[in-house]
């Protein structure tokens, strides 16, 4: 389809009969260019202008009709990327071939960037681009594709944790797996490269000095979902900390600073390659799911092992630990001081879904509570190196969310599930008892959370929102969403 973006208007388009894996329009706008496999093809504009002018904008008839061109000894390359300047058309094959088209269509000249996989190009007056796996960005002269200089590589995958002010040294490079360079842009005017990896890390280079080239910015995303995130208790005046969990395999501990903030007794660390980033924690050492697929295919996110795929996070009352559980039903316990592994155990037989300390004013002693898809909840003691405490069965679907409640001189565990059930319990030294149970007939409870001064608890189900006092079990309040109602708000 070819659109009039600012009357929102379809102007023509064709029916494709190849899947089209990039297009650009040329550098004066008279023809669009599109690849694929074993195919290029240049649309001319001059019909898409006639039928701006004639203002028979959406009728039928008008198809736009475009030019195969002729690909000689390339016809059987993969075509993954295209760019263009004014005097040429540079295109980007899977295998590392870049090929030049001039105005009529025709491949000039191509070469061989001598990488293992491409996946993109760009083009203007000045440079030509090609962006390539394991973190390989080769820059070319357009007019002659002599080679001017290769970009800096991103660290090594699971090498990425270096705080600001190190020296970043990687033992074993030519044995160290880097990120795929999926995408490259340009600007011209401050003579910076923006880059996207396929860890999803972006750098921006600063080229005014090929010989010496440096990161401008750069920032450290999650490549995968984002389960969980929590913030880290005992946060200073003015700074704040949180913690994200994902699928990618890290747990990741990011600040925020309100208005001037210093640290007068010390540094605030750092990522050297993300400034809010204070901490990146691998969780295990396989990085394979971090590179990218095949060109022309999508990035690989949900990889099948399902061990060490973060899917709950929680901090210890006290700021000293986090809990960590997988979607393999194991659960980790990492120091906040020195980030170090302090235990790890397969708690459950499936995926752990929720995670809560008692709080650490409880006498009796403080706990880790977990609940997983296997529809049960283990709780731990934490002044005993986390030993094994008990085991809850009570639910018959999954528990996918639980909080403890210390309202009053008694402390509580309260649960929700799938099987449309909320317990609440008792939680002493020695044993941990039932005292109210309620059945929802309708809807599954997928959601827990208590007000501040832990009175109240508050459950989220399929158009419905229930608060309930703890020390009975019953509901105080409840807000469902109507038929014909759009959405509603609390107060």
């Amino acid at each position: 389809f070819i659109w009039d973006f600012t009357q929102g208007k379809r102007i023509t388009s064709n029916k494709l009969n190849r899947p089209i894996n990039d297009l650009t329009f040329t550098s004066d706008g008279d023809q669009l260019v599109t690849v694929g496999k074993s195919i290029v093809k240049f649309w001319p504009m001059q019909k898409v202008k006639r039928i701006l002018e004639s203002n028979a904008v959406d009728k039928k008839g008008n198809i736009l009709e475009g030019q195969i061109a002729e690909l000689g000894r390339m016809k059987d390359k993969n075509y993954i990327s295209v760019s263009s300047n004014s005097t040429s058309v540079f295109t980007l094959t899977s295998d590392g071939n870049l090929c030049v088209f001039n105005k009529e269509q025709q491949i000039e000249k191509w070469m061989y960037v001598k990488v293992t996989t491409a996946h993109a190009c760009f083009a203007n007056e000045t440079y030509v681009f090609a962006a390539c796996s394991d973190g390989i960005i080769r820059c070319f002269e357009p007019k002659s594709l002599d080679h001017i200089v290769t970009l800096p590589r991103p660290p090594p995958l699971g090498a990425a944790d270096i705080m600001a002010g190190e020296k970043k040294e990687f033992a074993n490079l030519e044995k160290s797996m880097f990120a795929d360079t999926l995408t490259i842009c340009y600007d011209p005017t401050h003579s910076k490269a923006v880059t996207l990896y396929s860890d999803m890390t972006l750098f921006i280079w600063d080229l005014r000095k090929l010989q010496k080239i440096t990161v401008y910015r750069s920032f450290l995303f999650h490549a995968g979902p984002i389960h969980d995130i929590q913030i880290v208790p005992n946060s200073e005046a003015g700074l704040s900390r949180f913690v994200t969990c994902s699928t990618d395999r890290t747990i990741r501990f990011w600040h925020y600073m309100e208005g001037d903030f210093r640290d007068p007794e010390k540094k605030l660390p750092r990522n050297a390659y993300s400034k809010d980033l204070t901490k990146l924690l691998y969780v295990g050492r396989d990085f394979s799911h971090l590179k990218g697929e095949k060109a022309g295919e999508p990035i690989r996110r949900d990889v099948t092992d399902p061990e060490n795929q973060i899917r709950c996070i929680k901090c210890s009352p006290d700021g000293k630990h986090i809990a960590a559980g997988d979607q393999a039903g194991n659960i980790k316990i990492y120091d906040l001081g020195g980030y170090e592994l302090l235990h790890h155990f397969e708690a459950h037989n499936n995926e752990v879904l929720c995670l809560d300390y008692s709080p650490s004013t409880h006498e009796g002693g403080c706990f880790l509570a977990s609940g997983s898809r296997d529809r049960l909840m283990h709780l731990f003691d934490v002044q005993k190196s986390y030993e094994h405490f008990r085991t809850l069965d009570d639910h018959s679907s999954s528990v996918t969310s639980l909080k403890f409640a210390h309202s009053g001189e008694k402390l509580r565990l309260l649960s929700c599930g799938a099987d449309k059930t909320f317990i609440f319990r008792y939680v002493t030294e020695d044993q941990v008892t039932s005292y109210h149970q309620e059945i929802d007939k309708r809807y599954k409870m997928y959601s827990l959370d208590l007000t501040p001064k832990e009175t109240f608890a508050v459950t989220g189900q399929e158009k419905k929102i229930t608060v309930w006092k703890v020390s009975t079990g019953r509901a105080h309040r409840i807000y469902e969403m109507k038929s014909d109602e759009k959405k509603i708000s609390l107060d």
